[in-house]
């Protein structure tokens, strides 16, 4: 199924669920932006040394990556409601002129993390939405 999510971020993600359900059932889910460029798990902060060889493009990118587990309950069909625990990575960069990528630290998050969301199925076609 395919799974479309939103990060308070804010910051949007698409990826794919497997999971089974009658009344109660559970599912995983794992998601990107698809772009893995700032997932480098020590990237540089900023400039430290102070000599000024960094210059900033003013472009900002950001990177997001979600493995998430939980549980689901038909409301009616077909709707259900689903509600996760998992891991994720959120990283967001100013991007400089010599071609790094600098790190944003108040808008990344490297974690435990929640989600929550619905879930639509119509026959063998389904398709939810998630909030991390």
């Amino acid at each position: 199924m395919l799974n479309a999510a939103y990060s308070v971020a804010p910051q949007t993600s698409v990826g794919v669920t497997f999971g089974m359900q009658k009344t109660w059932g559970w599912y995983v889910s794992v998601a990107s932006g698809f772009n893995f460029d700032n997932l480098d798990p020590n990237p540089p902060l900023a400039d430290i040394d102070g000599t000024g060889d960094r210059f900033y493009t003013g472009e900002q990118t950001s990177s997001r990556l979600s493995l998430h587990a939980g549980v689901m309950y038909r409301v009616a069909k077909p709707l259900s409601l689903k509600l996760g625990l998992g891991y994720g990575v959120r990283n967001s960069a100013f991007s400089t002129s010599n071609g790094d990528n600098v790190l944003i630290k108040n808008n990344s998050h490297n974690g435990l993390e929640y989600s929550a969301g619905v879930h639509l199925s119509f026959g063998r076609m389904a398709f939810s939405v998630d909030v991390l």
